[in-house]
């Protein structure tokens, strides 16, 4: 079993701590007029919606800097974004960013670490995604500590925080500290990309392959995975199966824990779509005919595109004790939920030739998202009619 709930713990402590020295001397130096500083998690990603974002700002001539704080990644992104990039491990780094008016952050982690900065910027945080299962201080048998990190390191840093529809604003202001007048219902900017993909930038893993279907389930904080979580499951049937129907099945897991996949149940038409072959998924999920998880977010924003998806509860009661979910689950996920091979089989012939959830589908949709295009374009100029951008 793995423990995955505190692994970053230390690292964001460390960049709190390393950060006073320029915070305070920050104290003493002028902001630098419409300079804005974005972030993803821990400083080197560049994912989830402040990807979007950003390259949606730059396209609109702002003085915007994104942080990745790896420099070979750093100068990979240079040679194709131009010099828009910045660290904030030095101290110079740490002063360029705290000098900046406006933050925009996916994760918690900020730009440069500490307390209080929301009081000398606006710090806009995008969020991972909308809510399925709880998380932060909704959790349950959340610990002393983490309600105290919650509590005061991210409620005295945020401003204001995003969501697709008023459906999330309550539980995002719940897991953010802020009140829900401070949730703003502008779409997800990252849900852009669904409606910009070209053929030309389609991976090649992708083409030919029939039917494809991605599976991309959610991490767990203190257990792996089950894949294909059947007390019958015969991979060799399965991709049998697969082959004979013109399906191929694409397995998605976070990076950390691609590493831990039984190779024993791959075969011509289940495959890995790893990291090494798409950094951010939501560049080529559009290219995917269905979907399948079980508590990932990722479902909501599948929901724009209008496609067929399974769900893969196995664990559901445990989940529910341990986790606890933020919405009613068997609500707002309109799909089979297979419990043996056989059932899974069925369902995926289903996807690929009746679709038989497309009606619940779309009235979930209308409810979990209110936008379906231009929400940069939305954010940014809800942030103008706040005087937080010009």
């Amino acid at each position: 079993m793995v423990d995955n709930q505190n692994k970053y713990n230390k690292l964001r402590l460390k960049n709190i701590l390393d950060s006073i020295p320029a915070i305070f001397c920050s104290l003493f130096i002028p902001k630098k007029k419409g300079r804005i500083i974005i972030n993803s998690h821990f400083n080197e990603k560049f994912d989830f919606n402040s990807k979007y974002l950003f390259l949606y700002m730059l396209r609109q001539q702002y003085d915007i800097w994104y942080v990745i704080n790896n420099d070979e990644y750093r100068n990979e992104l240079e040679k194709q974004y131009r010099h828009h990039f910045i660290e904030t491990k030095s101290f110079s780094g740490k002063i360029f960013a705290l000098r900046s008016k406006v933050w925009f952050i996916s994760a918690f982690e900020l730009p440069v670490g500490g307390i209080f900065l929301k009081y000398s910027r606006k710090v806009i945080h995008l969020t991972h995604g909308s809510l399925v299962k709880n998380v932060g201080t909704l959790e349950k048998n959340v610990s002393l500590v983490k309600r105290i990190y919650y509590k005061f390191f991210i409620s005295t840093n945020l401003s204001y925080s995003i969501a697709t529809s008023q459906f999330f604003v309550p539980s995002t202001s719940a897991y953010t500290g802020l009140p829900q007048k401070k949730i703003l219902v502008t779409g997800f900017p990252r849900n852009d990309a669904l409606f910009l993909s070209s053929d030309s930038e389609k991976p090649d893993i992708l083409k030919d392959c029939g039917f494809s279907v991605l599976y991309a389930p959610t991490w767990r904080k203190d257990s792996d995975v089950e894949l294909f979580p059947f007390p019958d499951i015969d991979y060799n049937q399965l991709n049998d199966f697969c082959k004979n129907n013109n399906i191929t099945i694409f397995i998605r897991l976070h990076p950390s824990f691609e590493k831990f996949i039984d190779e024993e149940m791959l075969g011509t038409n289940i495959k890995v779509f790893s990291s090494s072959i798409c950094k951010e998924i939501m560049d080529f999920i559009c290219y995917f005919d269905s979907l399948i998880t079980d508590y990932s977010s990722i479902f909501y924003d599948f929901l724009l595109l209008n496609r067929p998806m399974i769900f893969l509860p196995y664990d559901y009661d445990e989940y529910k004790e341990k986790v606890g979910f933020a919405v009613e689950y068997e609500k707002v996920t309109p799909g089979y939920k297979p419990c043996s091979m056989k059932e899974f089989e069925a369902a995926l012939l289903d996807m690929k030739n009746t679709d038989s959830f497309k009606k619940q589908r779309m009235m979930i949709c209308e409810i979990c998202n209110t936008y379906k295009t231009d929400n940069c374009k939305r954010l940014v100029n809800t942030l103008k009619s706040l005087s937080i951008l010009k």
